[in-house]
């Protein structure tokens, strides 16, 4: 039987920006704390160190702080940073409106990225009156979310090289 499921644009907008929510929640903590190693699966490389440069594009001010968490897999993806096996949270250079995260030392293996642009630093995604994101959000491999969230398999990325460097644009509603 196929389910037929249609989203309006601020339905679509308000599940991607829960996804998100959760983000600087776990960040601070992420970032005092050792990451723990993705889980290996069938599709994960041999376990070796790489280093991942996340470049984050459109970013619509200088205002506030940028968060990055990755995902070694579907669990939790996008919805639940505490199944993460990264994060971190940087500044905006104010001269390129860009920003840079660098992980070190990532076990090589299949990721996938989000990202939330936190302007008021209060550590989660601000909604207007009707359910439109007032922030802007990313996802790794910029897929299509104007029909809903997109999937792990959509958004994920392998890491299988010494260094990687991945281009995220942001989204603003």
């Amino acid at each position: 039987m196929k389910l037929n499921v249609t989203f309006s644009r601020s339905a679509t907008a308000l599940f991607l920006c829960f996804a998100v929510l959760a983000l600087f929640a776990t960040v601070g903590a992420a970032q005092s704390q050792p990451a723990p190693a993705p889980a290996p699966t069938a599709a994960t490389p041999s376990a070796g160190a790489s280093t991942l440069t996340v470049r984050i594009k459109g970013i619509r001010n200088a205002t506030g702080k940028i968060g990055v968490v990755l995902y070694a897999n579907d669990r939790g993806f996008p919805l639940d940073p505490s199944q993460s096996a990264a994060a971190k949270q940087v500044d905006i250079d104010p001269t390129t409106l860009t920003a840079t995260v660098v992980f070190e030392n990532l076990p090589q293996g299949t990721y996938a990225a989000t990202v939330l642009h936190d302007e008021k630093l209060i550590g989660k995604m601000e909604f207007a009156s009707d359910g439109t994101p007032m922030e802007g959000y990313g996802i790794s491999n910029n897929p299509d979310s104007s029909q809903g969230a997109p999937t792990f398999d959509e958004s994920k990325f392998t890491v299988d090289q010494p260094q990687l460097t991945i281009d995220i644009a942001m989204v603003y509603w």
